[in-house]
């Protein structure tokens, strides 16, 4: 024959396990508080909570006789006795009625707070004698009170040990709420990572086989490239000596026009040299204005058809920098494509070089359509583009701003919509 500690033992384990099953927490405090009315025999179970946005504490939920009064009582926070005693101090106790002394500086002082005294008179005229008051606490705050009485009786020191036990499942019935939900936003957040990673993954693929054409591209070019190179080579000889001929003065002038095409077509060839070869970054001593120049002819074609005026603005003489000269023509290339995009219907590209104490800066402005502030934050991310597929990946300015870090050197951009926008790259002197 099993006693009753016993019996209220194996209940209160079966309530445990209930609880840690449990999805619903409305549900799980409910079972708690009807469980410990129904095993220690009160007559009723509270559980008073803060409210701070109104500063009150309230009944959040009752069982038992007259439990409907219980929940649609309120007090101010620092006037209800025995409840704001155990929020106040974390200790468990029996208050011995409505008027038990211990509790009498929790009460309202002024005789005006009806509300409050019309609470107080009215759950007194329901029969409240002693009442269990037992903190609820959870990462040891205390969080709740959880309150019994029976009745016009008197409570014991065990109904209060009793009632302890059943607050402690009140503490698990939050704590399981609480994992539950941080696992559901793990979950969510896990899904949402998944999710973006997958994506990035999928970029990344793209841009890898994008990557390979481009990589068989410049090998073709560089082979083309190298086959033109060699005759050109022997047709500015011939240019040479043909210029060393004496000529009356209209053949001057077609040998003269020729050797500056040919000479011009040999600049290209090597600008394209230098743009498509496939070696580790060798840092040299350069002459920005000429790699500047390189990069223009690699480029002036398409800005010239774009009916795009040129101003070139550069410092004679400049002091060299150190660099890799087919790193820094992509990114005056890049530089040059988007500003082309974004003259549409023609306009002004300048460039201007200049020198500082310690620095050399180079300056590429057009005066097209310009960027968003909101895009303006991320033209260096990678894969941000606004020109659609066809026209861009969206790395071009960010290798750009990789290469410019590499070289110690920055590069800033500033926009106005509809005015333009100007790049401003700055490189230590060497």
């Amino acid at each position: 024959m099993l006693s009753d500690n016993e019996i209220f033992l194996l209940q209160l384990h079966k309530l445990s396990a209930e609880i840690i099953q449990g999805s619903n927490l409305k549900k799980s405090l409910r079972r708690v508080l009807e469980s410990a009315r129904k095993l220690l025999h009160f007559n009723r179970v509270y559980l008073f909570v803060k409210n701070p946005q109104k500063e009150i504490i309230e009944v959040l939920m009752a069982v038992g006789k007259h439990s409907f009064i219980a929940k649609s009582l309120k007090w101010p926070a620092e006037s209800m006795g025995g409840p704001t005693y155990v929020f106040s101090t974390g200790k468990p106790f029996i208050q011995h009625g409505i008027h038990d002394s211990r509790v009498q500086k929790h009460y309202p002082k002024k005789t005006e707070d009806k509300d409050v005294l019309l609470s107080i008179y009215t759950l007194g005229k329901f029969g409240a004698g002693d009442i269990a008051l037992v903190p609820v606490s959870f990462r040891n705050r205390t969080i709740a009170v959880l309150g019994a009485d029976r009745l016009n009786q008197k409570l014991s020191q065990k109904d209060k040990q009793h009632l302890e036990e059943f607050a402690s499942q009140i503490g698990w019935a939050i704590e399981n709420a609480r994992l539950r939900e941080e696992n559901q936003l793990m979950m969510k957040d896990l899904s949402a990572l998944v999710e973006k990673r997958t994506k990035e993954l999928k970029d990344l693929q793209v841009q890898l086989i994008h990557s390979e054409r481009l990589a068989a591209m410049g090998e073709m070019i560089a082979g083309i490239t190298h086959e033109i190179k060699n005759p050109l080579t022997g047709i500015v000889g011939f240019t040479d000596l043909l210029v060393a001929q004496p000529n009356d003065e209209a053949t001057k002038q077609i040998i003269n026009g020729l050797d500056t095409s040919v000479r011009h077509l040999q600049e290209v060839v090597k600008g394209f040299l230098s743009f498509a070869k496939k070696t580790k970054p060798t840092m040299a001593n350069l002459d920005i204005n000429q790699t500047i120049i390189n990069a223009l002819a690699l480029t002036s074609y398409n800005i010239r058809r774009s009916n795009i005026t040129i101003e070139r603005q550069l410092t004679a003489e400049l002091p060299p920098i150190s660099g890799d000269a087919s790193q820094l023509i992509q990114v005056f290339t890049n530089i040059f494509m988007n500003a082309e995009q974004a003259m549409p219907s023609g306009g002004t590209l300048t460039i201007t070089s200049k020198k500082t104490a310690k620095t050399i800066t180079v300056s590429i402005s057009d005066n097209g359509l310009g960027i968003s502030p909101e895009n303006l934050k991320k033209i260096f991310t990678p894969f941000f583009t606004t020109k659609g597929e066809e026209k861009g990946t969206g790395l071009g300015l960010s290798v750009s701003q990789t290469i410019m870090k590499n070289h110690h050197g920055k590069i800033k951009v500033t926009s106005t919509q509809n005015k333009g926008t100007t790049f401003t790259l700055t490189f230590p002197r060497a």
